[in-house]
C-alpha cells in the first residue's frame, strides 16, 4: 500500500520533474532492467542482454571474448540512446549513440577507482599491481517528451581466456557517486570524516567515515553481472549494495553485502540459486578476508548448527578488478526458510545480542529466558527442564564446542553471535518448535591467527580467548546442571575424533578449491595434531574429570550393512574398525543404524553380547571394544 500511494504522489509530481529534466538538459529516472539470466559465449551465439521490460538491446550479451567485436544498440522509434562507459547512469548528457561500439580489452587503461586513496585512512589502493579491467556499459533511450525506457548495462571480457580458473566472476555496476561521492559514498572517508579531522579530531579515528555507516539509508542501488566457474554468463539482476563487518569496514578491500528488492527490478530474492538448487536467497554477503572463516564451518556442516555456505569469486567494481572474494549465504529469514524450510515470515533472529529479524516479542521473552538463567539454579532438574525446552541445547552444546576447540577470540553472547528460533510452532517440522538454535558467524580469529602457538591456549580459562565468556548468563549458568557438563564434555570429544580428527582435516584441506598456502596450511595442520593434548587437559580440569582419557574401539562385521551412531557422530567404518579417546567419567551410547536390506543382530562390548538397539556402556580404564553384527533380512 505504502508503494502505490508513493507511486501515485511520484505520477502526480511527473510534470514538474520533466520541467526540471528539460531545465537542466537531463532526465532523471527510476526504472530498471529486469533480472535476466542469459549464455553464450561467443558474439556469433549474440542474443539480447535484457528481457521484455528493458527496451534497450545489445547485440551481444554479456560474456568473455577472445577477440574485439562490434556491439550494436537499438531502442524502439524515437527514442534517442545515451549511454556510458564508466558506470554512471546514462542521461542526456551523455554521449548518444550513432553506431556500433568496439569492444576490446580495456586493461591497459589507467584505473578510476582502485587506485583511490580515500577507501581507507591508511590511502592503500585495493589492486594497485592488477591491470584488468572489463569493458562496461550502460544504456537508456530517451524520447522528445522525456520519457526513459529501462536502463540496461552489460559486462564484456575480451582477451582474457584462461584467467580466473575455477572461480565465478561476479560483476558489480552502480554509479561512481553510490559509491565514491564525498557526501553519498558508501565506500569512502567523506566529508564527516574530513570535518573531524579538520575540528582537530584523532585522523586514525575513523567511526565517522562513509564507509562506517549503517541501516538502509546507507544502501544504493546497482547492477550485477554473473558468470559461473566455466566463464559462462548465467545471471544479471538489479540488487542494493551495502557495506558488510565491522573492522574490516576500514580496510580498502571492504567486504560487501547485496540485496534483492522489489523496488529494484520486481523481485525480492535473487533469481540464481547460488548455493542449493531451487533455494533463492533474499541476500548475499561478498566476504573478502581469510580462508579459514569459510573452511573452518564446513568442518561441521554435519552438525546442529548454523553455517554458511560458499563459493569463490573474483570480483569487479564499476569494471575494475577488485580482489578475491567468497560469496556467502546471509543468515536472515530467508536462509532459515532454505535450510531448514521453516516459513521465512515465522523466524525471529537475534544478532550480537540485538534484534535482526523478526518479532519484538520473541525477542523480548529472549531476554526474559537470560534472567531466568541468571536468577535460578540450573543444577535443579526443573529448572534446567524448562531451559531445554527453549534452547535446542546440542544446538548451543555444538555451537560453544566448536568455538572452544578453533579457539575463537572474537565472539560472546553479543558478538559474532547469531540465534533462531521460530515465532509458532509446526509440529510437522521438527525445527519450527520454537526453541532457539545457534549458527556459526566469523571465525577469523582462530586456530593460530596472530603467529602465536594458540594450539596450547587454554580457552577455558585464558582471558583473551572463551574464557572471558565463562561468567556471562548462558554457559555459566548451564555449568552449573550435571546433565549439561555430562552432554558438553561427550560434544566435545565427538567433535575432536570425527570432525576435527587431523587426517580428516588434512584431507578436507586438500580438496578444497581455494588454495592455501604452504605456511598457512603447515599452520593450520600442527593446530589440529597438537590441540588435543593439551585442549583435553584443560576439559578435564573445567569439569572436573577425575577419570582418564581411554580409547573406544568400534568394529562392525559388514561396512555395507550398517553403521553406529556413536554419541551424536556417525564414525567411518568403512576399514571395519574405528577407535577415538573418551573420558572415563562418562558412558558412551552406541546406536544401531541397519542399511536397506539389513537389519541389526547384535552388540559383543568386551566379549559380552547385548540385543538393545540402543546402548549406553560404561567405559573401562583400560578401553573398551564395541562389536556390531548386521545380518540380511529375512
Amino acid at each position: 500500500m505504502k508503494a502505490k500511494n508513493l507511486l501515485l504522489k511520484l505520477l502526480w509530481m511527473l510534470p514538474l520533474f520533466l520541467f526540471i529534466g528539460f531545465t537542466i538538459l537531463t532526465v532523471n529516472y527510476g526504472r530498471h532492467s529486469r533480472a535476466v539470466t542469459a549464455a553464450g559465449t561467443a558474439p556469433e551465439d549474440a542474443r539480447s542482454a535484457a528481457d521484455e521490460n528493458c527496451d534497450i538491446h545489445f547485440s551481444v550479451p554479456s560474456g568473455f571474448y577472445e577477440r574485439d567485436f562490434e556491439l550494436a544498440l537499438s531502442a524502439p522509434d524515437g527514442f534517442t540512446i545515451y549511454y556510458t562507459l564508466d558506470g554512471s547512469l546514462p542521461t542526456t548528457a551523455s554521449a548518444v549513440y550513432s553506431s556500433p561500439l568496439t569492444v576490446t580489452n580495456v586493461s591497459g587503461q589507467e584505473k578510476k577507482y582502485s587506485n583511490r586513496t580515500d577507501l581507507s585512512k591508511t590511502g592503500q589502493p585495493v589492486s594497485s599491481e592488477s591491470p584488468e579491467k572489463a569493458y562496461i556499459i550502460r544504456a537508456v533511450g530517451i524520447n522528445a517528451d522525456g520519457i526513459s525506457t529501462d536502463v540496461a548495462t552489460a559486462t564484456y571480457f575480451v582477451g582474457y581466456e584462461g584467467y580466473y580458473e575455477n572461480t565465478s566472476v561476479l560483476s558489480i555496476i552502480s554509479d561512481p557517486k553510490n559509491l565514491f561521492d564525498e557526501q553519498s559514498g558508501i565506500y569512502v572517508l567523506g566529508k564527516s570524516y574530513y570535518d573531524h579531522v579538520a575540528a582537530g579530531g584523532d585522523p586514525s579515528n575513523d567511526l565517522s567515515a562513509n564507509y562506517y555507516q549503517t541501516g538502509r539509508e546507507w544502501e544504493r542501488p546497482a547492477h550485477i553481472d554473473y558468470f559461473n566457474a566455466d566463464k559462462e554468463y548465467v545471471f544479471s539482476q538489479e540488487t542494493g549494495i551495502r557495506i558488510n563487518g565491522n573492522s574490516s569496514r576500514g580496510d580498502s578491500q571492504k567486504s560487501l553485502r547485496l540485496y534483492a528488492r522489489k523496488e529494484y527490478d520486481g523481485n525480492s530474492r535473487f533469481l540464481f540459486p547460488f548455493f542449493e538448487e531451487n533455494r533463492y536467497p533474499k541476500s548475499l554477503i561478498l566476504r573478502r578476508g581469510l580462508f579459514r572463516n569459510q573452511f573452518l564451518p564446513s568442518l561441521v556442516y554435519d552438525r546442529n548448527i548454523g553455517t554458511q555456505k560458499y563459493s569463490t569469486c573474483v570480483v569487479f567494481i564499476d569494471g575494475e578488478f577488485w580482489g578475491d572474494y567468497y560469496i556467502l549465504e546471509r543468515y536472515d529469514e530467508a536462509y532459515i526458510e532454505n535450510n531448514y524450510f521453516v516459513d521465512d515470515e515465522n523466524v525471529t533472529i537475534i544478532k550480537d545480542g540485538t534484534l535482526f529479524e523478526g518479532s519484538s516479542v520473541v525477542y523480548d521473552a529472549y531476554g526474559q529466558l537470560l534472567s531466568y538463567m541468571q536468577n535460578n539454579d540450573l543444577s535443579v532438574p526443573e529448572n534446567y527442564d524448562y531451559i531445554c525446552s527453549q534452547f535446542d541445547i546440542q544446538s548451543y552444546i555444538d555451537y560453544y564446542c566448536t568455538q572452544i576447540f578453533l579457539n575463537n577470540y572474537d565472539f560472546s553472547e553479543s558478538k559474532n553471535n547469531v540465534l533462531w528460533r521460530s515465532n509458532s510452532i509446526d509440529e510437522s517440522n521438527p525445527y519450527a518448535d520454537g526453541r532457539w538454535r545457534w549458527a556459526l558467524l566469523d571465525l577469523d580469529f582462530t586456530l593460530n591467527w596472530n603467529d602465536y602457538e594458540n594450539y596450547a591456549t587454554n580457552s577455558f580459562s585464558d582471558a583473551r580467548a572463551v574464557a572471558q565468556h565463562t561468567d556471562q548468563i548462558m554457559f555459566g549458568s548451564l555449568l552449573a546442571n550435571a546433565d549439561f557438563r555430562r552432554q558438553f564434555v561427550t560434544t566435545f570429544l565427538d567433535l575432536e575424533n570425527v570432525n576435527f580428527d587431523y587426517d580428516t582435516v588434512c584431507q578436507k584441506m586438500e580438496s578444497v578449491s581455494s588454495p592455501i598456502d604452504a605456511v598457512t596450511e603447515a599452520s593450520w595442520k600442527e593446530y589440529f595434531e597438537k590441540r588435543p593434548a593439551y585442549i583435553n587437559e584443560y576439559l578435564a580440569e573445567t569439569f572436573s574429570l577425575s577419570g582418564v582419557l581411554t580409547d573406544v574401539t568400534l568394529e562392525i562385521n559388514d561396512a555395507s550393512a550398517g553403521e553406529i551412531l556413536l554419541n551424536t557422530v556417525t564414525p567411518d567404518l568403512t576399514a571395519g574398525s574405528w577407535t577415538g579417546s573418551y573420558y572415563s567419567d562418562y558412558p558412551v551410547t552406541v546406536t544401531a543404524l541397519p542399511k536397506d536390506g539389513f537389519r541389526f543382530k547384535n552388540w559383543i562390548v568386551d566379549g559380552v553380547e547385548y540385543s538393545d538397539t540402543e546402548l549406553t556402556i560404561p567405559l573401562a580404564e583400560t578401553g573398551t571394544q564395541i562389536y556390531a553384527v548386521f545380518e540380511p533380512e529375512p
